[in-house]
């Protein structure tokens, strides 16, 4: 894929799950390479220089260096934390739902410079925390949906139907909509 063993990426961290006894796999949405899976080595040793920067939500600059098992992150910056988000639950929740979209949504190795805009530009409207948070979220479903081709300009849906069709795309159930509702009440009233 990459010529060269180690190149920069901007990225939106997703999702991340932990591995070995300190490590953690990370998946990024890169703004140059699309969505990736990488290995984050000794990230949760309380020690580790690169441990904060790799949370959910946050826009990063990183290193990767492709070896023969993968991807590997070997340097980490954060550009954007996001912080209000997470002092947050309802706003903290609703990025959750996003970032689960996007994961889920968008394939490997697909560059979406769009998406990838739409979800910064997002991200940033949450965390001013002086937004209407239910308006923004439906507002980035429909707009990822219709980037993506699963949805037509033309076609409207209520917000109350977006979390089903999506489903219905993946043909298996979202995780954060039930989160959604108890916490929230859902995308609407």
């Amino acid at each position: 894929m990459h010529a060269r063993p180690s190149y920069t990426v901007d990225a939106i961290i997703l999702k991340r799950r932990a591995t070995g006894e300190a490590d953690r796999v990370i998946t990024l949405f890169t703004k140059q390479y699309g969505k990736m899976r990488v290995l984050a080595k000794g990230v949760r040793r309380v020690t580790s220089r690169r441990g904060p920067h790799v949370e959910p939500a946050a826009y990063v600059r990183c290193v990767l260096h492709q070896g023969k098992g993968g991807k590997t992150l070997s340097e980490v910056e954060t550009v954007e934390a996001f912080t209000a988000i997470r002092e947050n639950l309802a706003l903290l929740s609703y990025t959750y739902y996003i970032l689960e979209l996007v994961e889920k949504l968008l394939p490997e190795a697909q560059v979406h410079r769009d998406t990838f805009d739409l979800l910064v530009e997002t991200l940033t409207k949450l965390n001013t925390r002086e937004t209407d948070v239910r308006r923004i979220t439906v507002y980035f479903c429909r707009t990822l949906l219709v980037q993506l081709g699963f949805l037509s300009h033309e076609k409207r849906l209520s917000p109350g139907e977006l979390p089903q069709f999506i489903e219905t795309i993946l043909e298996r159930r979202l995780t954060t909509p039930p989160i959604l509702r108890r916490l929230m009440g859902g995308l609407v009233e």
